[in-house]
């Protein structure tokens, strides 16, 4: 593959999917190749193929939502189908749900930080009068 795009670049030839489709061709003993539907399955192809070409790869990276914790997702949210919705968003939409979500969690931890200080107090008002502590 490499070596098709080396012999393209020295021929003065602008790399394409079918440029270099014919050319590992030429190279290959077999004359087979490398078939253009590669390029497209195959990740490791895929990314030295749209290096050469100078566009991103269209290769769909596995999505592992393992990470998730889907107890916490509402009920029949399918985490492959947001997700492809968020990647139609502008970064700027982007930008402003992650600035907004941020501020939520700020909330929910002081929410949180004050029910756990109200609930020390309980307790230690509970042993006090429990005369466990003095």
């Amino acid at each position: 593959m490499t070596d098709a795009l080396a012999s393209l670049v020295k021929q003065g030839k602008k790399p394409s999917v079918q440029a270099i489709h014919l050319e590992t061709r030429l190279l290959d003993p077999g004359g087979i190749g490398i078939h253009p539907t590669t390029f497209r399955r195959n990740p490791e192809v895929a990314e030295i193929v749209s290096a050469a070409l100078g566009k991103p790869s269209k290769v769909e990276q596995h999505l592992d939502f393992s990470c998730v914790l889907i107890s916490d997702l509402r009920p029949r949210r399918h985490t492959r189908q947001a997700f492809h919705r968020l990647l139609s968003k502008s970064k700027r939409d982007l930008a402003m749900r992650v600035f907004v979500l941020e501020e939520h969690v700020r909330e929910l931890r002081a929410q949180l930080a004050t029910r756990d200080l109200e609930e020390i107090e309980r307790l230690e008002r509970q042993l006090r009068d429990s005369g466990k502590i003095g």
